[in-house]
C-alpha cells in the first residue's frame, strides 16, 4: 500500500490463551471489530495542528465513519 500522511490502515489480530485459543476472537468479538478490521481510513480534522475532533472515514465504504473527540460524551447514543 502506498504511504500517505492522511490515511491509516487498521488490521486487528485475535489470539488465545490456554484452552481459549481462537474461541474468544471467533466467539463474537470479531463482529464488533468488523467496521475497523482490514480497513483503510482517511483522517480529517478541523485543525491539523491541534485538533479537538478527528474523523476517520473508510476509503472503501464512506458511510463507515468514526469520530474521535477530546470532549466528554455524557450520552453516546444521542451524540
Amino acid at each position: 500500500m502506498e504511504e500517505t500522511e492522511d490515511q491509516v490502515y487498521i488490521e486487528l489480530e485475535g489470539y488465545g490463551i490456554g484452552n481459549f485459543t481462537g474461541a474468544y476472537w471467533n466467539g463474537g468479538i470479531n463482529t464488533l471489530a468488523t467496521p475497523f478490521n482490514r480497513r483503510t481510513f482517511k483522517i480529517t480534522s478541523e485543525d491539523a495542528m491541534k485538533p479537538t475532533t478527528i474523523t476517520l472515514t473508510d476509503i472503501g465504504i464512506p458511510s463507515n465513519t468514526f469520530k474521535l473527540t477530546l470532549d466528554d460524551i455524557d450520552d453516546p447514543l444521542n451524540n
